[in-house]
């Protein structure tokens, strides 16, 4: 039995680009939210520019995905777009529902919708967004 070990770097590489990004969100978040910034505006602050900085890290040092094309390239950002979009509105309605509804502390409804969305950060960008060149 061969073990993968590209496959076990790569999610090695995915978890530590992924502390960093997540420190920097709840960093942003909570940073905002200690200037008595609303929380719904502190969290679309810290989801949009975790957004960026984690394309730019997966991208580079996770996935090392490497267009060639302008059209590939554009193709990657679309993928990349949607399916973050999808996972920013899973993460900024989490925390909204735990605040509201749940009545959970906004830090911690914060840290809960994390975690869900890197998981699911993972699976989307692994399997549609910087899908591995196939020869």
């Amino acid at each position: 039995m061969k073990i993968n070990t590209h496959k076990y770097r790569k999610i090695l590489k995915y978890g530590f680009w992924g502390i960093v990004t997540t420190l920097y969100n709840i960093g942003i978040y909570n940073l905002l939210i200690y200037m008595d910034i609303n929380y719904n505006t502190s969290n679309i602050i810290s989801i949009i520019t975790t957004k960026v900085l984690a394309y730019l890290v997966n991208k580079i040092y996770v996935f090392k995905s490497q267009t060639k094309k302008i059209k590939d390239s554009l193709k990657e950002i679309c993928m990349y777009v949607l399916t973050r979009g999808i996972t920013a509105l899973v993460e900024f309605f989490s925390v909204m529902i735990l605040v509201e509804y749940i009545n959970l502390n906004e830090i911690y409804s914060k840290y809960i919708a994390v975690i869900v969305v890197v998981i699911l950060n993972y699976i989307l960008g692994n399997k549609y967004v910087f899908k591995e060149q196939r020869s």
